[in-house]
């Protein structure tokens, strides 16, 4: 599996991913040089939803809010990059809009969720793509670390390039519930700053 074994592993993933995808020199040096760390992160968006088509997660207008996300719009800061171990996906409802930060993300999804692709795209190419149902893994376990499920290999997002979350639905996919909400979660590794 992926799990990162240790910041050695997650280095070399970084330096060789970095250098393969044009990740500024001055961000590898820094990290050489150790004035940059590897820090362990987990990484979210909750949103309402509707079903049906291609749903974005994140765009740039997306603003960093306690209980909502911790991204800051579709592009990490410079000298931050992610290197994404684990994926987890949330789903609940609830009868009124912009809940966000309320709902429970616990309930088990319904057939057109679990039918629908999730996709991480960057630069055209797709870091992450799977079946939504794979990154469902809701109520298995004993602690929050049992919904995540690991990705089989890493995956790395890089500094200063927009990237998109999105969900892909089949035609006609529909849901019953008033308002719909997905929490997507990315755990793993970023540069910071020492």
């Amino acid at each position: 599996m992926s799990k990162i074994s240790s910041f050695q592993e997650a280095a070399g993933v970084f330096l060789a991913q970095g250098a393969s995808q044009n990740v500024p020199q001055q961000t590898i040096e820094d990290y050489k040089n150790r004035k940059l760390v590897l820090r362990d992160t987990t990484k979210y968006i909750r949103q309402e939803i509707t079903f049906g088509g291609r749903v974005e997660l994140l765009n740039s207008s997306t603003k960093r809010l306690a209980g909502i996300t911790n991204f800051d719009g579709n592009k990490l800061n410079d000298r931050v990059n992610l290197i994404i171990a684990a994926i987890a996906l949330g789903y609940g409802t609830d009868v009124a809009a912009g809940k966000e930060a309320e709902v429970d993300y616990n309930t088990t999804i319904p057939v057109a969720l679990r039918n629908a692709d999730l996709e991480i795209t960057q630069n055209g190419k797709k870091i992450v793509s799977m079946p939504a149902a794979d990154a469902f893994n809701q109520g298995t376990g004993a602690n929050v670390s049992d919904k995540f499920r690991e990705l089989s290999a890493l995956a790395f997002l890089q500094e200063g390039q927009e990237f998109s979350i999105d969900l892909v639905f089949a035609a006609g996919a529909s849901a019953g519930a008033a308002h719909n909400y997905v929490e997507v979660s990315l755990r793993g590794l970023e540069t910071a700053a020492r």
